[in-house]
């Protein structure tokens, strides 16, 4: 999250779902404003793409808010009760931004941003000490990490005392990208002014200071960044920040849940009375949806196939790295995600086109796209993309199997999928059985006789 984006991307908000996840992060978080808290530096953990950004981003929403503000936010996203605390002090946030320089210089120019563009703007001999203060602290080659801390406490009292905010919430976000920066140069810097931020975050009673950082998950994995890490994580909450599968499941239903009936009304109905009880039948319902819910998701989801919806989150997961997500997934114009596949439907027409795993298949190599042949996780999508290439002009029905069977596979068979008959043939059309699920039986035979399964 960059500071432009906070200013000028509001409408990102827009769609934004109060998860239990997202609740119950922001209520530890906020906790820390209570008068008596020390615990107020915070390490949100999870995989790239789970959300933390967007989460940082709310979060920052709400803090710099006054109540009236915030109880309008809460509404705007869905929720007419009031899901956080309206009375917790106003932060000014400060998103941390960074290119190729280490952690002081970012956060003494975002204070200096941030300072820049409040409105009304901070007028007087201490306001342009400081601003002068952290442009000249920001050149220095090296500053003391507890320099630093104590131009946030600065920045904090000039803000408090000016009526405008009662403290301050610093955000950095993806902080193993800045970690690069002293393992490239044998320089412990940044893991000593983590420390210094987090101390001054403790120690700053009633004049707050919140430091919520991002790291991914694969971070922790690292030894070595583990190992770093450990000599800064003492003096921070670490909070696993994932969502459950099934609840991004109801996320995807939440997001493409008709506000209204559309024309697609009665085709979406006929089509979640097929593939409700089929998909439940095989298996691919999650244990903790009901069978009660499993339709109603389903119907919200149309016209993503029940392999698709399920195949999500382990997807995501693998796809994060390359800038994959369920927002990008969604609503980005990017070839093969679901609203490219939506803009080809007629708007005349009575049904939509459904979203199979054969187009998530090809959604996963434009997303991948060099790397495809490059990265060692990569291995199972690459083996199945030579296989395509070499089934590209023969029967179309072969083909569609074979993309199934090899999705189902680098998936290493998630979320209840199986690269079975019958889940291949439901896959592709609709049904296990029957006249319409021969033909795909007919292709998968073929396939095992010509060795290709």
């Amino acid at each position: 999250m960059q500071q432009r984006d906070f200013r000028n991307l509001r409408h990102q908000l827009a769609g934004y779902q109060l998860t239990p996840l997202v609740r119950q992060t922001a209520l530890r978080i906020l906790a820390g404003l209570d008068a008596a808290a020390s615990e107020r530096a915070f390490a949100l953990v999870g995989h790239a793409g789970a959300g933390k950004s967007a989460f940082a981003l709310f979060l920052a929403h709400y803090l710099q808010r006054s109540p009236s503000r915030r109880l309008q936010l809460l509404t705007s996203l869905g929720f007419a009760e009031v899901a956080l605390p309206l009375d917790a002090p106003q932060l000014l946030a400060v998103p941390v931004t960074y290119g190729q320089s280490s952690l002081h210089p970012a956060v003494l120019l975002a204070l200096r941003e941030a300072l820049q563009c409040l409105k009304p703007r901070l007028r007087g001999p201490e306001a342009t000490a400081l601003l002068a203060a952290l442009a000249r602290d920001a050149a220095a080659v090296r500053i003391d990490p507890q320099c630093v801390a104590a131009r946030v406490a600065e920045t904090a009292r000039l803000v408090q005392q000016s009526g405008q905010f009662g403290g301050l919430l610093l955000i950095i976000d993806d902080l193993s990208q800045l970690l690069d920066y002293p393992a490239d140069h044998d320089d412990e810097h940044t893991l000593a002014l983590l420390q210094s931020l987090a101390a001054l975050a403790a120690l700053s009673g009633a004049t707050p200071c919140l430091v919520v950082i991002m790291l991914p998950q694969a971070f922790a994995a690292d030894p070595v960044r583990r190992m770093d890490w450990a000599h800064a994580q003492e003096r921070f909450v670490v909070l696993p920040f994932q969502e459950p599968p099934t609840q991004m499941l109801r996320m995807v239903a939440h997001a493409l849940r008709p506000q209204a009936k559309q024309r697609w009304q009665r085709a979406r109905e006929a089509w979640v009375a097929q593939v409700a009880p089929a998909s439940d039948a095989l298996g691919l319902r999650p244990p903790e949806i009901s069978a009660a819910e499993w339709p109603e998701l389903l119907a919200a989801c149309y016209p993503l196939h029940p392999t698709v919806l399920v195949a999500l989150p382990p997807l995501l997961r693998q796809l994060a790295q390359h800038g994959c997500s369920l927002f990008a997934f969604l609503h980005a114009n990017e070839p093969w995600s679901l609203r490219d596949h939506l803009a080809s439907a007629n708007s005349t027409q009575l049904t939509l086109p459904i979203y199979r795993l054969t187009h998530l298949c090809a959604y996963v190599e434009h997303m991948l796209g060099p790397s495809l042949f490059a990265e060692a996780h990569a291995q199972p999508w690459a083996a199945l993309a030579a296989a395509r290439t070499m089934l590209a002009s023969d029967d179309p029905t072969q083909f569609q199997a074979l993309t199934v069977v090899g999705t189902i596979n680098a998936l290493k068979h998630a979320a209840g999928l199986r690269a079975d008959r019958a889940q291949v043939a439901f896959a592709l059309a609709d049904t296990p059985d029957g006249p319409q699920a021969d033909p795909v039986y007919a292709a998968l035979a073929a396939l095992v006789a010509r060795r290709m399964l």
